[in-house]
């Protein structure tokens, strides 16, 4: 209670409800769900290239409706639409910037979590100490206030270093794959647009995962 409870109180008091509701489903879908693949994104832009240049952008529009992700299906829409490439562009790049802040406001939450659970566990460390203080003329005493003191520094080690951090760092992992597939797509359905070879815009997107090997 001391050291959890504190922990997720303080969070409460940090973030709105919404944030707070969004980070802990964020954390669910992270370890329960797979990760965005770059190189899939690409196969299904080739995909959609090859069958813009055989039959035409209009003939995108069934697989606009059956793609499963939504920032692939909207930016297909635009080129359907016949939007010109640098409103799709701009369009798709202001959604990825509207969601890297949701995600750095996630991550955010479980660095807060992270640096205040080995903090309140000092406080859950004094209480024991206090309790200790409090009975030493019983030594059976003395031993429970021991053990809730060394109880508490552990519970805040495991829940920062085994929950909090690790979390984190996943969802950091995540949203950096999940950035490069988002910019696969967009870079994609400008190519498509432009009118570009299959095996060009293929090339093209390859890059995106020659500068990740790099890095």
């Amino acid at each position: 209670v001391i050291v959890f409870g504190t922990t997720i109180g303080a969070l409460f008091m940090t973030f709105k409800l919404s944030d707070a509701l969004r980070s802990f489903r964020a954390a669910l879908l992270i370890l329960f769900n797979p990760k965005d693949n770059p190189e899939e994104s690409i196969q299904q832009i080739v995909k959609c290239a090859e069958v813009a240049r055989k039959d035409g952008i209009l003939a995108l529009e069934p697989i606009a409706q059956q793609v499963k992700d939504p920032f692939l299906s909207q930016g297909l829409r635009l080129a359907i639409d016949g939007t010109d490439p640098d409103s799709i562009e701009t369009i798709l790049k202001n959604k990825v910037d509207s969601m890297e802040i949701r995600h750095n406001r996630v991550n955010l939450f479980y660095n807060i979590a992270g640096r205040a659970c080995p903090t309140f566990a000092m406080c859950g460390t004094l209480i024991g100490i206090i309790i200790m203080l409090q009975s030493l003329e019983d030594p059976k005493k003395i031993g429970r206030g021991l053990g809730a003191a060394m109880v508490a520094t552990l519970y805040g080690a495991v829940g920062a270093n085994l929950l909090f951090l690790p979390i984190g760092e996943k969802l950091k992992n995540h949203h950096v794959d999940e950035m490069l597939s988002r910019k696969i797509i967009i870079q994609g359905i400008v190519a498509i647009q432009a009118g570009d070879n299959p095996r060009i815009v293929e090339e093209k997107l390859r890059t995106f995962l020659v500068a990740k090997k790099a890095a």
